[in-house]
């Protein structure tokens, strides 16, 4: 366990916003019909977005009650970077 903000985490909940980060990925990697060159980015781009969505979820509402919330936070995150990562990728090929 460590601390965050002055705010205790454990590893599974922090394992929890790494895997909705991932969910997250695979969906949009779907929905936007990637290829192979786009999955590793989305894993990347989602893994990173979960972590900190989850960790800005966990501190605005601090308390033993808010995992989920900081569970949908963390999905939040993880789809708003992976969008802009294929934004980016998108206008860098045009």
């Amino acid at each position: 366990m460590f601390t965050f903000a002055e705010v205790p985490l454990d590893s599974a909940i922090v394992t929890a916003w790494a895997v909705a980060g991932l969910a997250v990925a695979s969906v949009v990697w779907l929905a936007l019909k990637g290829g192979r060159a786009y999955l590793i980015g989305d894993a990347i781009a989602g893994l990173l977005g979960g972590l900190v969505g989850g960790c800005a979820g966990w501190v605005l509402g601090a308390d033993g009650t808010a995992v989920l919330g900081s569970i949908a936070t963390a999905s939040l995150g993880a789809w708003a970077l992976v969008v802009a990562a294929r934004t980016a990728a998108l206008r860098r090929r045009i």
